[in-house]
């Protein structure tokens, strides 16, 4: 390894401590790692001093290397989600509010976890090894017993088994958006693609399933929408309960920053509703919209109002098909909000996406998603 070795990417760095031992690295490049922010994966059991790199994977057995890529995509959303807290809380200084996030567990208590699913070996055995690190996991088999746990107790975390939720897709995601400050994480394998905003935990060494469902709850959830917005907030739409455009100039900029920094893809998705064909406005059309957006959308995902009756999100680490994928969703949503309303959300709805380029500026980029041609939903 050189001491040149490049600290500030986001691409892993494999580091095995058995060959450090016995074939030293240059002078200076351990305590350059342990300060890095790339992150690392360390193979082997060797007395490295590594203690100031918490986030760092540790590989002590072979088979363990099988579960290496859901732990490296659970590390970027935590470091997606870190990133996008701190320049959201540099933002929300600017206009001279808090920063909106759920407050952090009481560590004098115990935690508590609510696991819905079947009941087999592996819960027995994750039961064990949560309440040896004291945490109460609480099990329970229906969606209907899960709702009536969560309406009179608190839990830090809620674990969906896999096989669930590709049953009971839709009304699992309405509970977790009715309930932001609760994060919802899917263990097991889903046929369907099926994934909440959280990891998704596939059969895997039982201490590494531990390590990360303590990690995700420790993670502090990022606040998407206020309930309440005064009507002299410069940050949040009074109506939606969204951020402001002015706000979302003022973030842009930072979020783009980020992602040439890191190296990852940004992309803007533009939602707009037409116009009433009796010329009406209807003033409940776009809080609606936004109740269904902000249930398709991860946390780390800035949505705001841009203009009468238009969203824009901006989506972070995700490329331009991504992006056209999370449209044809939030399109099913409306549509079936629409059929059961018997309204003509659908038939009004547009969208766009837009991804980032080298040469857009952050007013261009918003440019570019407001004045392009829109899809129908017919042609999605």
């Amino acid at each position: 390894a050189s001491t040149k070795l490049d600290v500030e990417t986001r691409i892993p760095l494999l580091v095995d401590l058995n060959s450090i031992i016995m074939d030293p690295p240059p002078p200076g490049l351990l305590p350059v790692l342990a300060y890095a922010e790339r992150p690392l994966v360390c193979l082997g059991t060797a007395p490295i001093d590594l203690s100031r790199r918490p986030d760092a994977i540790h590989l002590s057995r072979d088979e363990q290397i099988q579960a290496l890529p859901p732990r490296l995509a659970l590390l970027r959303r935590t470091l997606l989600r870190e990133s996008e807290r701190t320049l959201r809380a540099e933002t929300a200084r600017d206009f001279g509010n808090p920063v909106y996030t759920h407050s952090p567990a009481d560590t004098s208590k115990t935690l508590r976890f609510l696991y819905i699913g079947s009941i087999s070996p592996h819960l027995l055995a994750m039961t064990r090894g949560l309440k040896a690190r004291g945490v109460e996991l609480v099990s329970c088999m229906t969606l209907q017993t899960a709702e009536n746990h969560l309406s009179h107790d608190s839990f830090r975390l809620v674990i969906v088994e896999g096989v669930l939720l590709d049953a009971l897709a839709e009304r699992i995601q309405a509970l977790s958006s009715r309930l932001p400050d609760t994060p919802f994480l899917v263990i097991g394998k889903t046929e369907n693609g099926h994934i909440l905003d959280g990891a998704v935990v596939p059969d895997m060494d039982l201490e590494m399933a531990l390590d990360i469902l303590l990690e995700r709850a420790r993670t502090e959830p990022l606040s998407t929408r206020l309930k309440r917005v005064r009507l002299s907030a410069t940050s949040h739409d009074p109506l939606t309960g969204l951020y402001s455009e002015a706000f979302l100039r003022a973030h842009l900029p930072r979020q783009m920053a980020a992602c040439e920094k890191e190296e990852t893809c940004l992309t803007v998705l533009s939602v707009k509703l037409r116009a009433p064909l009796e010329g009406t406005s209807r003033t409940d059309d776009l809080p609606r919209l936004a109740d269904l957006l902000v249930a398709n959308l991860r946390e780390t995902d800035l949505v705001a109002r841009l203009g009468p009756r238009g969203l824009l999100c901006v989506l972070r680490d995700t490329s331009f098909a991504g992006a056209v994928q999370l449209a044809g969703r939030i399109v099913e949503a409306v549509e079936t909000l629409s059929s059961a309303q018997e309204s003509d959300l659908a038939d009004r709805l547009m969208w766009r996406v837009v991804e980032r380029r080298g040469t857009h500026t952050p007013d261009g980029l918003i440019a570019a998603v407001q004045t392009g041609p829109f899809t129908r939903p017919i042609a999605a």
